[in-house]
């Protein structure tokens, strides 16, 4: 996971072989200190002015996926030290929940003026209650519906006996924690798990770019109609709760919920870390409270 206890921001300008000056901002994390995370970004940039003045630079793009800068309100650590979820905030102010290898997918479901939802990749077998058609060695199939993303992910679970999952309603869709099939966000596995279950591609992007699964567990606050309140400082986790407007938005949000369970497929948690997170995941975001969704 692309997380850290301390964050570096560093700025650098070079003059490319057409004698342009190129600016560059890093930023860089470190679970030591924050000088660590100043040094890690000042090599950083040492390497991206070569990398100017060459005339051979990366696409920006790539800076672009750097890691986030959220700080950890809490974690978990695994069976050999390493942080396997934390629980971070962004920049919003809002608490996310990160995890490792417990995968968490995030499904939109439009309405019935959106876009259709297409889907390639599936066996033809399983999806015989889908009206699909052959492209190539794939199927193509068109999911739209609540109903349909859930009949997506009914059938995966039941082709083993080990996978299982929580099924989750939100404000705008669907969310899945998959208990018993553990896999790292950036594996060929977990991204073609998010198509076939028709995650939202941004979120599947997300998710393998931070190396970690996302679910949010606080409202977002333009939907229960509060202001977004920015996060600006790196390493600052507490100056932005002083805002009268985040204020409004802590006692707002009380009174609604981040998503509902609808569904459990398959056996229940064995591990007793993932059983943990998924208590605390249901407690945060209020699950079973009956309130509105946002």
């Amino acid at each position: 996971m692309k997380i850290a206890t301390y964050w570096a921001r560093r700025s650098c300008t070079a003059d490319d072989p057409d004698g342009y000056p190129v600016t560059r901002t890093v930023l860089r994390g470190s679970d030591i200190s924050l000088a660590d995370a100043e040094h890690q970004a000042k090599v950083a940039c040492d390497q991206i002015c070569q990398n100017i003045r060459a005339g051979f630079e990366p696409d920006w793009y790539e800076y672009e996926r750097q890691s986030k800068p959220e700080p950890i309100d809490r974690e978990w650590l695994g069976d050999q030290g390493s942080r396997s979820a934390a629980i971070t905030i962004n920049r919003f102010g809002l608490l996310v929940l990160n995890t490792a290898e417990l995968v968490i997918v995030d499904v939109d479901v439009h309405g019935p003026s959106d876009p259709i939802h297409v889907i390639r990749g599936v066996r033809q077998s399983i999806l015989s209650r889908f009206l699909g058609r052959k492209v190539g060695n794939a199927v193509e199939i068109v999911v739209q519906t609540e109903e349909d993303f859930l009949s997506l992910l009914r059938v995966w679970v039941a082709e083993n006996e080990t996978r299982s999952a929580r099924v989750y309603r939100t404000a705008h869709g669907l969310r899945y924690i998959l208990p018993g099939s553990p896999l790292a966000p950036d594996s060929t596995d977990a991204q073609s798990l998010m198509v076939r279950l028709g995650a939202d591609p941004l979120y599947a992007r997300l998710c393998e770019q931070q190396r970690s699964y996302r679910a949010r567990l606080a409202p977002k606050p333009w939907r229960i109609g509060c202001k977004a309140v920015r996060r600006d400082a790196l390493n600052d986790d507490v100056s932005y709760k002083e805002d009268a407007e985040f204020q409004k938005f802590i006692e707002v949000s009380k009174s609604f919920a981040v998503c509902e369970l609808i569904e459990e497929l398959g056996p229940s948690a064995r591990d007793a870390q993932v059983a943990d997170l998924i208590r605390v995941h249901d407690e945060m975001c209020k699950v079973g409270s009956g309130l509105p969704l946002a």
